[in-house]
């Protein structure tokens, strides 16, 4: 992540992620490292925050919201 705010913010590095168009994969241990934001948002959006969530796309004014279905590998 390059934004200035993610040095706090907690995710797994996206080189031990493989990420298509639809889908992200990730070991079991990376995906427990994901906030999960299903009940809300997260206040601060910038390009590269990671969060998982079990909702649909919401498509704003103000950022657009790329998601991928995640898919776990032991």
């Amino acid at each position: 992540m390059t934004h200035p705010y993610g040095m706090c913010w907690q995710q797994p590095p996206t080189y031990l992620i493989l990420i298509d168009d639809t889908h992200a994969v990730m070991s079991r241990l990376d995906f427990e490292i994901l906030m999960d934001y299903t009940r809300s948002q997260p206040s601060a959006l910038y390009n590269g925050k990671m969060w998982k969530a079990q909702y649909e796309n919401e498509k704003t004014n103000e950022i657009d919201i790329a998601y991928r279905e995640i898919l776990i590998i032991d």
